[in-house]
C-alpha cells in the first residue's frame, strides 16, 4: 500500500474529495494508471496483468475497487482494491475480501483522503462480504486502525537453517568454516532426527503436479475448527500458477500408509527456500510432522535455509518453534473487519500465509 501520512504539499485550500465504486469497463484505465504511477512493481503491463488476474479472473468472483476524486481534477487521484476470497469455517461458507493495491497520488497523500478511501472500501464490501482483512505496510497501518479495523496480530517471518555449511561460510573465514562444517551439519541432522522421533504421525513429502486431484481431496477433508481461505485445486492454480505469478512448486505430504495428509507450496532462490503456504487436514496433530518432513524435502532439493511468513495463533507458533524455526522479522500487522461472524475466538482459528495475500 502506498498511502502515507505526509501533508499535502500543495498550498492553498484543501480540495473536496469524493468517493465511488469503480466500474471496471469505464475505470480500468484509471486504476492501472494509478497503480503504474504509485506502486513499485506494477508499472505498465504488470498493472494490466494484475487487473486481469487479480480482479477480473478471480475464481471467487469479480473484485471491487473504490476510487477517490479530488475537486475539479478530471482523473481519480486514489484507489483501493478488494480481492474476493471464499472461506470455509466448519460447514459454513464465508465470503471474504483482501484490501490491497492502495494507491494515492503524491499531493493527496494525507491521512484524511486515505482514511476516507479505506472506510469507503470497507463499507462497499459489507453488502457482500462477511470478513474484510488487510496486511498494510508500516506507512499505511495507522490508516487501517483509524478506519476502525481491528489488529489481531502480525505476519512474521519464521526461518530455519537447513545446511550449516552455507550458514558458516557467510559468518566466518572460509578455512574455519570448512573445518567446523561437518560437525555442525551432524548437529543439525541429529536435532531434526530427534524432533522426528518425538513427534507423532510422521509424514513424507513428494513433488506434485498443480492439477493433481489430491489438492481437491485434501480440501474436502479440511479441518472444521479453522477458518480457511479456499484451497481447492482451481484456487491454488489461480493463486500460484497464473500468468505473471512467480514460479512456485507444490509438494504433497503422505503418512506411512501413503494417504495424503497435506501439502505445501515453495520456491528456491540462491539456496534459500521460501514457503508460501502449508496446509494439513489435522493441523494441531500434523503441523509439526509436516514441518519436519517439509524441511527434509527442501534440504534434498538443495535448500540451505527455509522461511515462511504467516500469522500464527499460539498453538501454531509453538509448532514452528518445536520444528526449529525462529522468528526473524515482524513484518506486517493483520487487520480485519467482520460482519455476521463471531469475532471472539477468530484469532485462535485463523491462519494467514502468503497464499492469503495477492502479491508474491
Amino acid at each position: 500500500m502506498s498511502a502515507t501520512h505526509s501533508a499535502i504539499a500543495a498550498a492553498g485550500t484543501r480540495p473536496a474529495y469524493g468517493l465511488r465504486a469503480a466500474d471496471w469497463p469505464v475505470d480500468a484505465g484509471h486504476i492501472t494508471a494509478l497503480w503504474s504511477a504509485n506502486l513499485a512493481g506494477l508499472e505498465g503491463a504488470a498493472a494490466e496483468q494484475k487487473l486481469q488476474l487479480g480482479y477480473l479472473a478471480n475464481p471467487a468472483g469479480v473484485g471491487m475497487a473504490t476510487l477517490l476524486s479530488a475537486g475539479s481534477e478530471a482523473e481519480p487521484v486514489g484507489v483501493i482494491g478488494l480481492h474476493p476470497r471464499t472461506g470455509a469455517w466448519g460447514p459454513h461458507r464465508v465470503s471474504m475480501a483482501n484490501l490491497s493495491d492502495f494507491a494515492v497520488q503524491p499531493k493527496h497523500r494525507s491521512l484524511g483522503p486515505a482514511l476516507q478511501l479505506v472506510k469507503a472500501a470497507v463499507a462497499q464490501s459489507q453488502a457482500g462480504c462477511q470478513l474484510v482483512y488487510g496486511m498494510p505496510n508500516r506507512s499505511s497501518a495507522a490508516v487501517m486502525a483509524r478506519a476502525g479495523l481491528a489488529c489481531i496480530g502480525r505476519l512474521q517471518r519464521h526461518a530455519k537453517v537447513l545446511k550449516m555449511s552455507a550458514f558458516l561460510r557467510n559468518r566466518m573465514p572460509a578455512p574455519l568454516a570448512v573445518v567446523l562444517a561437518p560437525a555442525a551439519e551432524l548437529v543439525v541432522t541429529l536435532a531434526d532426527a530427534l524432533r522426528h522421533l518425538i513427534s507423532t504421525g510422521a509424514l513424507a513429502a513428494r513433488p506434485a503436479d498443480w492439477h493433481s486431484p489430491i489438492i481437491d481431496e485434501l480440501w474436502e477433508r479440511r479441518p472444521p475448527e479453522l477458518l480457511l481461505n479456499e484451497r481447492s485445486g482451481a484456487m491454488m492454480r489461480w493463486r500460484f500458477t497464473g500468468s505473471g505469478r512467480s514460479a512456485w512448486s507444490l509438494a504433497t505430504m503422505h503418512d506411512r500408509t501413503g494417504q495424503a495428509q497435506g501439502h505445501f507450496v515453495w520456491r528456491l532462490s540462491q539456496g534459500a527456500a521460501e514457503v508460501a503456504d502449508f496446509y494439513s487436514v489435522e493441523p494441531r496433530a500434523l503441523t509439526l510432522p509436516l514441518l519436519l518432513a517439509m524441511c527434509a524435502f527442501l534440504r534434498r532439493q538443495g535448500a540451505a535455509s527455509a522461511s515462511v511468513s504467516l500469522y500464527a495463533p499460539p498453538w501454531l507458533a509453538a509448532a514452528m518453534r518445536d520444528a526449529g524455526f525462529t522468528v526473524r522479522d515482524d513484518e506486517r500487522k493483520l487487520y480485519l473487519a467482520v460482519n455476521q461472524i463471531a469475532m471472539d475466538d477468530l484469532p485462535e482459528r485463523w491462519i494467514v500465509t502468503v497464499f492469503d495475500d495477492d502479491a508474491d
